[in-house]
């Protein structure tokens, strides 16, 4: 991060940089700061539609609100999605003082896991500006249809979070969002700490699903997985959902179609909705992962514990 009241984006292997706020200067308007974050997306072929309009109770403290420095980090996805793939990943670091408007609409969700630090977060469905939701590691909020929602970090500690842009593929779902009460919520927050462990593969596997479907609905879904040493997932595919595996912590071998991956902390994988898929791990070490589906459907799986 750098100082002066900019805002980093580093897509790929390119650098962008967009001067969101001039020194002393008035903050963007909506429209503008969804506009440029949407330009950059564009760059990778990911999905642009026009912002919905705000709630006004939410929109109008937001307004008067500074965006500070923030770096988003797009994540290169193995194998490399078409472009205009529904779904893409990126990692958020905000430092103290930092701010992160994401330009969610009705064809796009915004989806963020926090993995560090502590986040204070507003938006339709989520929290009112007078009374912010509070989110620590584990804490996963989706930004909805109203384009209005915000994540700040008043602490004096950076935060880190991983965030999945999920575009709807199915025309019907971008019409106009409905009416929604600005202060009703919170709706679409979740926290691996309340958040059922459910088991799949003989327990072998654990598997916490923090957005989803049923999470006041949305374009994708997201959930945090466990699994033992030497974990063996069976071939499968999913026939209407992208997925994105992303690794944290463990290692092994992931098959996508005829082609096998071997996965690490840090890995990034993109499995196009339809294509055969399995897992084998490696090592000693515990596999960690978060994962993505778009649009959220084949989670609910693990309610049944397949």
């Amino acid at each position: 991060m750098h100082g002066g009241g900019g805002l980093e984006l580093r897509w790929g292997h390119g650098l962008i940089g967009l001067a969101l706020l001039a020194c002393g200067g008035a903050p963007p308007t909506d429209a503008g700061r969804a506009e440029r974050q949407r330009s950059v997306m564009a760059a990778e072929g990911a999905p642009s539609a026009a912002p919905a309009p705000s709630a006004p109770a939410i929109r109008d403290a937001l307004d008067r609100t500074r965006i500070e420095p923030q770096v988003l980090v797009p994540l290169a996805l193995e194998p490399r999605p078409a472009r205009g793939a529904a779904v893409r990943l990126a990692r958020l670091e905000l430092g103290p003082g930092g701010s992160f408007r994401p330009a969610s609409t009705p064809c796009e969700d915004v989806l963020v896991l926090v993995r560090e630090g502590e986040l204070r977060a507003v938006g339709s469905g989520v929290a009112p500006p007078q009374a912010p939701a509070t989110l620590y590691a584990g804490d996963a909020v989706r930004f909805g249809p109203e384009g209005d929602g915000a994540l700040s970090n008043t602490s004096d500690q950076p935060a880190r979070t991983i965030v999945a842009f999920a575009r709807a593929e199915d025309p019907a779902a971008c019409e106009a969002p409905r009416e929604v009460d600005p202060l009703v919520g919170p709706l679409r927050v979740a926290s691996v700490r309340t958040a059922p462990e459910l088991a799949a593969l003989g327990g072998a596997l654990r598997v916490r699903v923090l957005l989803d479907a049923d999470g006041a609905g949305g374009h994708g879904g997201l959930s945090v997985l466990e699994g033992d040493p030497g974990l063996v997932v069976p071939a499968h595919r999913h026939a209407d959902a992208d997925e994105i595996l992303y690794v944290e912590r463990g290692a092994g071998v992931l098959r996508i179609g005829e082609r096998a991956l071997r996965v690490r902390p840090g890995s990034a994988v993109y499995i196009e909705q339809g294509t055969l898929h399995s897992y084998e791990g490696a090592g000693d070490e515990p596999l960690h992962a978060i994962q993505v589906y778009t649009p959220a459907g084949p989670e609910q799986r693990y309610r049944g514990g397949t």
